[in-house]
C-alpha cells in the first residue's frame, strides 16, 4: 500500500508534537468514540481509527466510489485529476492542516484502503459541488433558553454513506467531531463552542480554499468563535456553506459563498437553517429546491412556543420532516457563559458539567 501521493514533505517535529495537553473533555458515554492519544502522532491515531473500523471503511469507500463513478461518468482517477487541475484544495490542505492529511494516511493504511481514494472521500462534498451533484437535508436550530444557549442538529447524508454500524465519534483533545467511517469529521463541538453545517444548493461557491472537513478540524482546536470565523475568512471555503455557531453568549448563521461571508443574527431568540440560503435567491432556480418543508415546519412550531425551552426544541428533531430517511445522526449542545454544560448524541448524555 503506497502512501498518499499528494502529501508534501512536512517537518515532522511540527506534526508529531509530544508536548500536547491531556484530554480535558471527559465523556460520560464512550460508545462509538475513538479517543485520539495526544502522545501519539496524527498518523498513529489515524491508523488506530482505521484498524478499528476497517470493515466499515472498506465498505463505505467502495459504495462511494461506485456511486461517484456511476453518477459522474468519471473514474476515480479522473476525479482526482479534476480536483488537482480545477482547484487549490490540495495545496490548502498541505498548508493549513498537514496533520489531518497524515491522519487520513494512517486511517487508510489501518483500514487497508487506497489513501488517494480516502482523501477524495473526505473532500466528497467539494467533489459533489464540482460535478453539480448537490445533496441536502440537514436541519439545525439554535436558541436562547433558560440554561444558556442550545443548538440542535440533525445531520443528513445520502444513502450511500449510511452504514450498519452508524456514526463514529472522534475525540481530539477537548473537541468531539461527528463522522461516518473513514471521515475525519463533519460537525462537532469543543468546550467553548459548537459548529454545525448546511450545504447551500444552487448558490455559487468560491471554488478554492480549505475543504469543509479540514476547516472543522482546525477551528475546533480554537478557543473562541471569533478565532474560528477569522480563520474561515482567511482560508475561505471552496463550496457554498452555512455554518451555525453557538457558545454561551451568542448564536448565528454564517453563510459562505462566492460573494463572501454573511452573518445572520437570531430573531426572537433563535435562528434556524435547512440548507436553503437565507440571503440569496440563487437557489430558487435549482431544480430540486422548489420548497423547503423542513424550514416551514421549524418556524411554525417554534413560533407556537411561548417560551423557548430546550426539551421542546429538541423534540422537534425527532419528527418528520426533520427526522427523515436520510438522517444519519443527531446531536445537541448547551452552553452558558462558563462554557459547555451539556452535550448529547440523540438522547445519550455525552457530557455534563459538574
Amino acid at each position: 500500500m503506497r502512501c498518499y501521493t499528494w502529501l508534501v514533505l512536512v517537518v515532522l517535529g511540527a506534526v508529531l508534537s509530544a508536548c500536547r495537553q491531556e484530554n480535558n473533555l471527559i465523556l460520560k458515554n464512550q460508545d462509538r468514540v475513538v479517543v485520539y492519544d495526544n502522545k501519539k502522532s496524527s498518523y498513529e491515531n489515524g491508523m488506530q481509527y482505521g484498524k478499528r473500523y476497517a470493515k466499515e471503511i472498506q465498505a463505505s469507500t467502495k459504495r462511494w466510489t461506485e456511486f461517484m463513478e456511476s453518477h459522474t461518468g468519471k473514474s476515480i482517477k479522473r476525479l482526482k485529476t479534476m480536483v488537482e487541475q480545477r482547484s487549490n484544495l490540495i495545496a490548502a490542505i498541505n498548508k493549513y492542516t498537514p496533520n489531518v492529511l497524515l491522519e487520513i494516511n494512517g486511517i487508510a493504511i489501518g483500514a487497508g484502503v487506497d489513501p488517494d481514494v480516502l482523501l477524495l472521500f473526505n473532500i466528497g462534498e467539494e467533489i459533489y459541488h464540482l460535478t453539480n451533484y448537490d445533496f441536502q437535508s440537514c436541519s439545525n436550530v439554535a436558541a436562547v433558553v433558560s440554561e444558556g444557549v442550545t443548538m440542535v442538529y440533525n445531520q443528513d447524508l445520502p444513502q450511500f454513506l449510511h452504514n450498519e454500524s452508524g456514526p463514529v465519534l472522534l475525540q481530539k483533545e477537548d473537541a468531539l467531531l461527528f463522522a461516518f467511517p473513514g471521515s475525519v469529521g463533519i460537525s462537532g463541538f469543543n468546550k467553548n463552542f459548537a459548529v454545525s453545517c448546511n450545504s447551500l444548493p444552487g448558490v455559487k461557491g468560491n471554488g478554492d480554499g480549505l475543504p469543509l472537513s479540514f476547516v472543522l478540524n482546525k477551528i475546533l482546536e480554537m478557543s473562541s468563535i471569533q478565532e474560528a470565523t477569522n480563520f474561515i475568512e482567511k482560508v475561505h471555503l471552496p463550496i457554498p456553506q452555512n455554518l451555525m455557531f453557538v457558545d454561551g453568549t451568542q448564536l448565528f448563521n454564517l453563510e459562505v459563498s462566492e460573494k463572501g461571508f454573511t452573518t445572520i443574527l437570531p430573531q426572537n431568540g433563535f435562528c434556524a437553517h435547512t440548507n436553503y440560503s437565507l440571503t440569496s435567491n440563487q437557489w430558487m432556480d435549482h431544480p430540486n429546491t422548489n420548497k423547503c418543508n423542513r424550514m416551514k415546519f421549524l418556524l411554525e412550531n417554534i413560533s407556537k412556543t411561548k417560551a423557548l425551552q430546550t426539551e421542546k426544541i429538541h423534540s422537534l428533531f425527532t419528527n418528520d420532516p426533520i427526522n427523515n430517511e436520510e438522517t444519519y445522526l443527531s446531536w445537541h449542545t448547551t452552553y452558558n457563559a462558563s462554557g459547555l454544560i451539556e452535550a448529547r448524541f440523540y438522547d445519550d448524555i455525552l457530557y455534563q458539567s459538574n
